[in-house]
C-alpha cells in the first residue's frame, strides 16, 4: 500500500490530469505509482542512477497491480528519456545544484519536455538563476513541510529554443548570488500558500541570527574584516528583501480578506 507523505501529495498535486510523467530519481516510486493508481497520469517512466531502488519500485508497483503503464529505467538523470516522450519531468528531494547539473547535461534534449516540477533540497537560488538565466519560465512557487523543514517547489516551462547565451551549471557552485530576489522570488507572495508567511518568517530569523552573529565576531578594536563587512552587507541585503516580502504578503492577505 502507498503512503504518501505530504511533500509526495503537494508534488503529486502539480500533475495535470492526461500529463505523462517522469520521475528522475525515483527511489521507492511512490509518487509516479500514486499518479497512475489515481489516473492522474496515463502513463510513467520511473528513473533512477541505482538498480537497488529501482527494484523496490518495480516490488511495489506490483503489489499496485499498475501493469504496463509503468516504465522502469536504470540511468542518470534525463538521459534515458527520448526526447519529448513525457509532458512533464520531475527532478525532487535532490541538491538544487544537482537538478541544475542534469538539466544542462543536454539541454536540446532538456527542453524538449513541456514542463518541469522541481523540488530542490538546497541551493533554490543558484537553481533559480540557472533556470532563468536558460529562458525557463517559473510558474510557480509552493511550500511544504516535511518534518521542520519547509521544502521549495518550482513549475517552470522551458524555453522554445536553447537561448544564445547559456548560464553553465558548472559555475554555480562557486556563485555568491547579491541579488537576494533569486532566493525569495516574488512569486512567493504573488502566488502565496498557506506556508508563506511562516516561511519568510522562518528564513528571516535565519538571517537575522548570521547578522548578530557576524557582528559579535569582531576582530581587533577597528571591528570586522572587509570579508566580515562584504559578508554583514549581503546579509543585510537578504534581510531587507524578506522584511520587503513580509510586508507585501500582509497587503496580499488583507486583499483576500476584502
Amino acid at each position: 500500500m502507498i503512503v504518501m507523505s505530504d511533500r509526495l501529495k503537494r508534488l503529486a498535486s502539480l500533475v495535470q490530469k492526461g500529463e505523462t510523467v517522469a520521475d528522475i530519481g525515483t527511489d521507492h516510486g511512490y509518487l509516479p505509482l500514486f499518479l497512475c493508481q489515481k489516473g492522474t497520469s496515463p502513463r510513467a517512466v520511473l528513473i533512477d542512477v541505482n538498480a537497488g531502488p529501482l527494484a523496490k519500485a518495480k516490488e511495489n508497483s506490483r503489489e499496485e497491480a499498475l501493469g504496463n503503464r509503468l516504465d522502469f529505467r536504470l540511468g542518470d538523470g534525463l538521459e534515458p528519456l527520448k526526447k519529448g516522450e513525457v509532458d512533464c519531468c520531475i527532478l525532487a528531494g535532490m541538491g538544487g545544484l544537482l537538478i541544475a547539473e542534469l538539466l544542462d547535461w543536454d539541454l536540446p534534449k532538456t527542453i524538449t519536455f513541456r514542463k518541469y516540477i522541481l523540488q530542490p533540497r538546497n541551493n533554490v537560488g543558484k537553481l533559480i538563476y540557472w533556470l532563468t538565466g536558460n529562458g525557463f519560465r517559473i510558474e510557480k512557487e509552493t511550500l511544504v513541510k516535511e518534518g521542520p523543514r519547509f521544502c521549495e517547489i518550482l513549475v517552470c516551462r522551458p524555453p522554445a529554443e536553447v537561448p544564445v547565451r547559456q548560464i553553465r551549471a558548472s559555475l554555480l557552485p562557486d556563485l555568491k548570488l547579491e541579488d537576494p530576489a533569486f532566493e525569495y522570488p516574488d512569486l512567493l507572495v504573488e502566488k502565496p500558500c498557506e506556508l508563506t508567511r511562516a516561511y519568510l518568517a522562518a528564513r528571516l530569523s535565519e538571517e537575522e541570527a548570521v547578522i548578530n552573529r557576524i557582528r559579535d565576531n569582531r576582530t581587533g578594536q577597528d571591528g570586522p574584516g572587509e570579508g566580515a563587512k562584504r559578508e554583514l552587507l549581503y546579509r543585510e541585503g537578504r534581510r531587507e528583501r524578506l522584511l520587503a516580502l513580509l510586508a507585501s504578503d500582509e497587503k496580499w492577505e488583507r486583499k483576500a480578506r476584502v
